[in-house]
């Protein structure tokens, strides 16, 4: 009962969390529509951010958790916001010196760092297959954004923030796969946004809040929340059931689902190589 109770789990992780890859996966082409209609992305950042923020916990409310957090479980709290904004703010800083496909590729480096942080720690057994499982997802992703045609003149600037989004992810996952395992996974995920949004604020000593003209261009900013927030319900579900490594790795199918949201919105064409790369 209980070897078929896990697998049913288990299972269920798995349509959770690549469900929240093509969710997800639709928020860069909405973004760059908000752009090309006057966001900015400070005011992306910080509207999503507050969306999630709130919708989980409203949820959390709903279902009668208690958000506020007990004076040992702050630590947790505050890591894990900090180091979820510390990612954003990796990527958007990365962005400013790289192509986005280089950015990307980097950034998804978090799940052989993450493989071998846990087994560093003992959580995870590291064995040939699963490091050969995270290397060929690695590599078909970086056909997928098509990274091969953008490596002339790299920034080491650019590669440090990169880098630095990648270890802030894996230590995110990391926190976020303990603290479901002990709390609702929607009352984790109300408390990590609601402190990452206090830390997202400092955008704001950097550039101001730009927002899209109204019509169009809050549609998309609206469709760029709705993505976001559904996605990161079903990443913390995910991560309940999987674990964080497992959804690390799932989560890879989020630029299958990019490159595909590309095509049907922005009209962008796709190479053989791309597809090869799904």
């Amino acid at each position: 009962m209980l070897i078929n109770a896990s697998l049913t789990a288990r299972k269920k992780g798995l349509w959770i969390s690549a469900l929240a890859a093509l969710i997800f996966g639709l928020y860069p082409a909405c973004a760059k529509m908000s752009y090309q209609h006057g966001a900015n992305s400070t005011f992306v950042i910080l509207l999503t951010t507050f969306a999630r923020a709130f919708s989980l916990s409203l949820f959390s409310l709903l279902i009668g958790k208690t958000i506020l957090p007990s004076r040992s479980e702050w630590p947790a709290v505050i890591s894990g916001g900090f180091f979820q904004s510390l990612s954003i703010l990796g990527i958007i800083g990365s962005l400013v010196y790289l192509p986005g496909p280089v950015t990307i590729v980097i950034i998804f480096t978090h799940t052989i760092l993450l493989l071998f942080f846990m087994a560093f720690r003992g959580e995870q057994q590291l064995d040939g297959l699963v490091v050969m499982v995270t290397i060929v997802a690695l590599i078909g992703l970086s056909l997928v954004v098509d990274v091969w045609t953008h490596l002339d003149g790299l920034s080491p600037i650019g590669i440090s923030l990169a880098f630095l989004a990648s270890v802030a992810t894996m230590s995110r996952l990391y926190v976020f796969g303990k603290q479901t395992q002990v709390d609702h996974p929607a009352v984790v995920g109300a408390r990590v946004f609601s402190c990452a949004f206090v830390f997202t604020l400092a955008l704001l000593l950097f550039s101001p809040a730009i927002p899209p003209d109204f019509g169009m261009g809050m549609f998309w900013a609206t469709l760029c929340c709705v993505s976001l927030v559904l996605g990161t319900f079903a990443m913390f579900y995910g991560i309940s059931l999987l674990g964080a490594f497992q959804f690390s790795l799932m989560v890879k199918l989020e630029p299958v689902f990019t490159a595909l949201f590309s095509l049907l919105i922005s009209k962008e064409i796709l190479h053989f190589s791309q597809y090869l790369g799904m």
